[in-house]
């Protein structure tokens, strides 16, 4: 992992900022050797052609300064503190994308319920995997875990699940109670992307002048 010093150029005042982006490592990249595909670092990579034991493989790969303004979808203008617009809009699309999903699964799942109580069973399984999901990657990406978060994401859908159970002619319930508050939470409330962003950028400060 390495820190790349670049500029944001923000759209909102079009002031120009330096910024230093932490956790920016390149992917590897593949080359051939011994007739088998080998992902490795592209400095191990470009020795190993240079030797002339692997063959290159025509992928293009992202170097530190395009994955560090990449990392800068989300961030948030040094100067007046306003959102990247494009992260704004990528963040738009993403509340509609899970809005939409949660209406076809809900759409699916009360049915389902309705007819076969046992399926009831299916939204818990679903919400505690994606719970799952959640605390992995918030962990992966350095953004605090909020322990009434995790526990009400493991502890909800096992107590629905228990009530599917006990009380199959109410099966259809649970995904209401289950995937209507997602669907109906509002977006400010989705930040997740703009957490991780800020853990990873901060303002360059500039240097003393030395004598």
């Amino acid at each position: 992992m390495a820190t790349v010093t670049t500029t944001y150029t923000c759209e909102v005042c079009s002031a120009d900022s330096s910024v230093r982006v932490g956790g920016v490592s390149v992917p590897d990249v593949p080359v051939s050797k011994k007739n088998h595909v080998v992902f490795m670092s592209p400095a191990n990579a470009k020795r190993e052609v240079e030797a002339g034991l692997a063959n290159p493989i025509g992928v293009k790969s992202k170097g530190v300064e395009e994955l560090a303004q990449e990392a800068l979808l989300y961030a948030a203008c040094p100067k007046c503190a306003a959102r990247n617009p494009r992260g704004v809009a990528a963040q738009k699309r993403k509340v509609l994308h899970s809005r939409l999903s949660g209406a076809l699964l809900l759409a699916i799942c009360v049915p389902g319920a309705w007819y076969f109580p046992t399926f009831g069973l299916a939204t818990p399984i679903l919400a505690l995997f994606f719970t799952l999901l959640g605390v992995y990657a918030r962990k992966a990406l350095g953004v605090p875990l909020e322990r009434a978060q995790i526990f009400i994401g493991i502890a909800g859908p096992l107590a629905f699940a228990a009530f599917a159970r006990a009380y199959p002619g109410h099966a259809w319930l649970v995904p209401f109670a289950l995937l209507g508050p997602e669907l109906i939470r509002p977006q400010a409330g989705r930040d997740f992307e703009w957490a991780a962003a800020a853990k990873r950028i901060a303002a360059s400060r500039p240097q003393a002048p030395t004598d």
